[in-house]
C-alpha cells in the first residue's frame, strides 16, 4: 500500500481555513470509529431476509453529524427494519410528529449510521414544489446528468428516471419536511430502486407516500435523554443533571427536543442562570419571542437551510393547517386557554359553534390537529396539548381573536361546570384545571364578565365541598369582586356572600361568618323575598353558626324562624323543612344538657 503525505500551512490556528480542515479531520475520525461499532450493532440485529449493509461517511448530506445526539435508539432500530434492503421491493418509512421533536436529527443520525459502501444518500427539502425542484436540480448537477431541457418539469423527470435506473446505483433519498402530502412534487419521487425516508408533521404521510405501517412516531424525549441533552448543550458536562432547577425547566418544556436545545443555547450564550431563565419564561408568555424566537443554525453552513426555531416550525404547521381547515386553527386557539394536559373529548363535543352542528365536522376539525400532532390522544376520552405549544398559540393570537377565543373557552367550561355538590364531584374535578387556566388568563387580560362570575362561584362551591377552604374562599371572593365590578344585582351579590359565610364558618371564624351571612340575608330578602328557599337557607345557616358557638338560645330563635318559613313555602314533608326541624331538636338537646360549670359544683358538693 502506498502512503502519500501532504502538508498544508495556515496563517493562524484560528483562521477559517484551519478550523474547516480541523473539523473535517475530526469528523472523518469520528465516522470511522462509529462505523465499526455500528456495523457490529447491525449484525447483532440480524434482520431476517435482508442484506446487512456496511457503512461509509455520507458526503451528500447538507448537515454535519450532530455530536450531541442522544438516545432515540428504538426509533433508529425501527428505521433499520423498515428500510432494510429486500429484493424487488422499494422500502419506505416516515418519521412523523409535532414540529420540534427532532425528526430531522433522527433522519440525519440514521443516514450517518446506516448506509453501505455502495449506497449514496441524497437529501431533499420537501416543503414545496419549489424546494423539491431546487434540490433535484442540485442532484442533477452533482450526478453530472445530461438534460437537454432546462425547464423544472424536465429536470425533475430526468432525476426521477435516473433514480429508477441502474445508473444511480444503491441510494437512500431523504425527503425532509414533507408536510403537504398533496404537493405536486410527490409525482417526481422515484418508485423503483433505493429507499425513501420522509420526515413530516402530518402522520397521514404514512398511508399515502408510504404504507400505513411504515410510520415511526417521534414524540418528546425521555427524562434521561432530556437531562443529558440539556447538560451537554449548556456546559458540555453532567453538571446540570438532577439539579432541581433543571428538572423544573425541562418540566416546563415537557422534554421537547428543539425547545431544550434553544433554551440551553440561550443560557450558554447569555450566561444567565437556569433559575433566571425559568423566571423569564413564567413571567410573561409574550417573552417567548426572546427565549424561543431565534433559530438554531444548522451545522452545515448552507444558505439553503434556514435556522430552526420551535416557533418557526409551529408557524409553518399552523399555516399548512389553515389552508386545509381554518376551523382547526380557531379550535386550537380556544384550546390554548384550557389545561393542555387532559382535554376531555366530551368538553369539545359540547361546543355550540354553528359549524359543529354536524358532529362529523367536529371530528374532521380535531382530526386535522391530530394529523399534525398539535394534539395527541390521551387514552380513550381525552386529548393532550403540549403546554409550550399552548403558550406559543396564545402569544401569536391578535388581540381581537385572543379575546374571542378566551370568551369562547370560558363559556364552554362555564356551561359544563355543574353545581359543586357531592353528586357532581367527578365532573367538577374533571373541569377544575381548565377553569383555573381560564381564570388565570382572564385576569391577565382584565376581562371580568358574568360568565366568569358564575364559573368562579361554581369553582368555590366545589372546593368547599372538598374541604379546600383557602382556595374556595379565594374564588368566592373573586366572584364577589366581579359581581361588584359589573354592578350585578342583590341576588348575585348575596349568592357569593352566603357562600363566603359557609366557607369561613367551616374554618372556625364564626364572628366573621355571621357578618357575611347577615349581608347575604339582607340581599336575599330584598331580591327574593323573606319566604324564598335561598333566604331561608341563609337564616338556617345563621342558626348553625350560633350552634357552633354554643349560643343555643340564639340558635333556637333562628332555627324556628327558618322552620316557620320552610313549612309555609315548601310544606311539612320537604327535606329542607325536616332538616331544619332536626336542627331544632339538636339545639334543644344541647340546651337540656348539663352545663360544665353546674356539673363541677355538683361534684364538689358531693365530695364535701
Amino acid at each position: 500500500m502506498r502512503i502519500t503525505q501532504t502538508f498544508a500551512s495556515f496563517e493562524a490556528i484560528d483562521s477559517d481555513d484551519y478550523e474547516q480542515v480541523e473539523d473535517n479531520i475530526v469528523e472523518l475520525a469520528e465516522r470511522a470509529l462509529h462505523a465499526v461499532a455500528e456495523k457490529a450493532r447491525l449484525t447483532a440485529l440480524n434482520v431476517p431476509g435482508t442484506r446487512q449493509l456496511s457503512l461509509i461517511p455520507v458526503s451528500e448530506l447538507p448537515f454535519r453529524r450532530n455530536d450531541d445526539f442522544i438516545g432515540r435508539e428504538s426509533m433508529l432500530d425501527k428505521l433499520r427494519m423498515l428500510l432494510a434492503y429486500k429484493e424487488g421491493y422499494q422500502p419506505r418509512a416516515v418519521l412523523y410528529g409535532l414540529g420540534g421533536t427532532g425528526k430531522t436529527q433522527i433522519a440525519v443520525e440514521y443516514a450517518y449510521r446506516a448506509r453501505s459502501n455502495n449506497v449514496k444518500t441524497h437529501w431533499v427539502n420537501g416543503e414545496s414544489d419549489e424546494t423539491i425542484a431546487f434540490y433535484y436540480t442540485e442532484i442533477a448537477k452533482a450526478s453530472s446528468l445530461t438534460i437537454a431541457d432546462e425547464k423544472t418539469e424536465a429536470i425533475c423527470a430526468r432525476v426521477r428516471a435516473w433514480f429508477e435506473s441502474k445508473e444511480s446505483g444503491d441510494w437512500l433519498l431523504i425527503i425532509d419536511n414533507f408536510d403537504d402530502i398533496f404537493v405536486k412534487g410527490a409525482q417526481w419521487l422515484p418508485s423503483r430502486n433505493g429507499a425513501l425516508l420522509f420526515t413530516s408533521r402530518d402522520k397521514r404521510a404514512a398511508g399515502t407516500v408510504a404504507s400505513a405501517n411504515a410510520g415511526v412516531e417521534v414524540g418528546i424525549m425521555t427524562d434521561s435523554e432530556a437531562m443529558q441533552t440539556f447538560a451537554r448543550l449548556t456546559t458540555g458536562s453532567a453538571a446540570h443533571i438532577d439539579q432541581p432547577e433543571t428538572k423544573q425547566l425541562l418540566g416546563l418544556l415537557e422534554n421537547l427536543p428543539l425547545a431544550i436545545a434553544q433554551a440551553a443555547t440561550y443560557i450558554r450564550q447569555t450566561g444567565i442562570t437556569t433559575t433566571d431563565y425559568i423566571s423569564g419564561f413564567l413571567n410573561s408568555e409574550y417573552g417567548l419571542e426572546e427565549l424561543f424566537g431565534n433559530g438554531l443554525k444548522s451545522s452545515s453552513g448552507s444558505s439553503t437551510i434556514p435556522p430552526r426555531s420551535v416557533m418557526t416550525t409551529w408557524a409553518i404547521t399552523v399555516k399548512t393547517i389553515q389552508k386545509e381547515n381554518s376551523l382547526a386553527v380557531r379550535l386550537l386557539q380556544l384550546m390554548s386557554f384550557l389545561d393542555g394536559q387532559s382535554i376531555p373529548k366530551s368538553l369539545l363535543g359540547s361546543l355550540d359553534w354553528p359549524e359543529f352542528g354536524n358532529k362529523l365536522i367536529l371530528a374532521k376539525t380535531v382530526g386535522a390537529l391530530l394529523n399534525f400532532s398539535l394534539l395527541s390522544q390521551r387514552g380513550q376520552y381525552e386529548y393532550r396539548l403540549h403546554s409550550l405549544l399552548g403558550f406559543w398559540t396564545r402569544a401569536c393570537i391578535n388581540t381581537e381573536s385572543r379575546e374571542k377565543s378566551l370568551r369562547d373557552a370560558a363559556q364552554l367550561v362555564s356551561m359544563n361546570f355543574p353545581e359543586g355538590t357531592f353528586d357532581n364531584e367527578r365532573q367538577c374535578s374533571l373541569l377544575l384545571p381548565h377553569a383555573v387556566s381560564i381564570v388565570k388568563n382572564t385576569e391577565e387580560a382584565n376581562q371580568p364578565s358574568r360568565t366568569m362570575c358564575y364559573l368562579e362561584f361554581r369553582m368555590a362551591q366545589h372546593l368547599e365541598e372538598r374541604g379546600l377552604y383557602n382556595d374556595a374562599e379565594e374564588y368566592a371572593q373573586k366572584s364577589l369582586d366581579i359581581s361588584r365590578a359589573l354592578r350585578l344585582g342583590n341576588q348575585e351579590l348575596s349568592m357569593n356572600e352566603n357562600l363566603l359565610g359557609t366557607i369561613i364558618m367551616c374554618q372556625g371564624r364564626y364572628d366573621e361568618a355571621l357578618k357575611w351571612y347577615g349581608r347575604a340575608l339582607a340581599g336575599r330578602e330584598k331580591a327574593l323575598g323573606p319566604d324564598h328557599q335561598s333566604t331561608l337557607d341563609t337564616i338556617s345557616n345563621i342558626g348553625i353558626v350560633y350552634d357552633k358557638q354554643g349560643q343555643y338560645d340564639e340558635a333556637l330563635k333562628w332555627h324556628r324562624r327558618a322552620l316557620a318559613g320552610t313549612e309555609k313555602a315548601l310544606g311539612p314533608d320537604h327535606w329542607s323543612t325536616l332538616r331544619t326541624a332536626d336542627n331544632i331538636r339538636l339545639c334543644k338537646k344541647a340546651l337540656n344538657r348539663p352545663r360544665m360549670g353546674g356539673l363541677r359544683k355538683l361534684i364538689a358538693k358531693v365530695l364535701d
